[in-house]
């Protein structure tokens, strides 16, 4: 599930056409967008924890850091990917904070969008 957040079913011309998970999801269950990602960050974010809880159990740090690495991969993958086009709803939104947030998460990363 987490990964249909940023899938879209076929490239499109505009991030705001109805065509990916959350927007779909809010159509059909009457949900707001927000509800539907926020429903979806705490569902990736909760696993995210089930995971760090397991391997503390197992205690191989390597392991765990390995991990860890994978998940911040994962993360990263999309802010940089243009095609999840991340970038364009932030633009698109008109909203500042946003959009600064996106571009904060880019520098976080080491980059901009690519294809």
């Amino acid at each position: 599930m987490e990964i249909q957040v940023f899938h879209t079913e076929g490239e499109s011309g505009s991030a705001f056409e109805r065509i990916n998970y959350p927007l779909k999801e809010a159509t059909c269950t009457g949900q707001s967008v927000l509800d539907i990602l926020t429903d979806l960050v705490n569902t990736a974010t909760g696993s995210w924890v089930r995971v760090r809880k397991i391997l503390e159990a197992v205690g191989d740090k390597r392991l765990s850091d390995r991990v860890g690495e994978f998940f911040q991969g994962y993360v990263r993958h999309h802010l940089y990917c243009s095609r999840y086009k991340l970038g364009m709803v932030c633009a698109e939104s008109g909203n500042q904070e946003l959009l600064r947030f996106h571009q904060m998460s880019l520098d976080v990363v080491g980059g901009s969008e690519t294809e």
